[in-house]
């Protein structure tokens, strides 16, 4: 009987996605951007997340059409990257 390999660093992956869906409610890999007038609270995570979302697609130059994404964790950014026609490479060191 032989037994697979199992990655831990996928492992961790999938287990972060799911304790950020039940617990967070967000499919985000990231700690969010907490502007001063956004209460540090467990609650705000989702929007914390969104803020860093927002804030880094209002500082792509108009003329960049191909984004690399390293640590795309989730894909979740990549993904509405790709709904606003943009290109994207995604690379997940290990």
């Amino acid at each position: 009987m032989s037994r697979k390999k199992v990655d831990s660093k996928e492992v961790g992956l999938e287990l972060g996605l799911v304790l950020g869906r039940y617990f967070l409610k967000t499919d985000d890999l990231h700690y969010g951007y907490w502007p001063e007038d956004l209460e540090v609270d467990v609650v705000n995570f989702p929007k914390a997340q969104k803020n860093y979302s927002d804030f880094i697609f209002s500082h792509i130059p108009k003329d960049i059409h191909r984004i690399l994404d390293v640590g795309s964790g989730s894909g979740n950014f990549a993904k509405r990257l790709i709904e606003n026609k943009y290109l994207v490479d995604c690379v997940s060191p290990s």
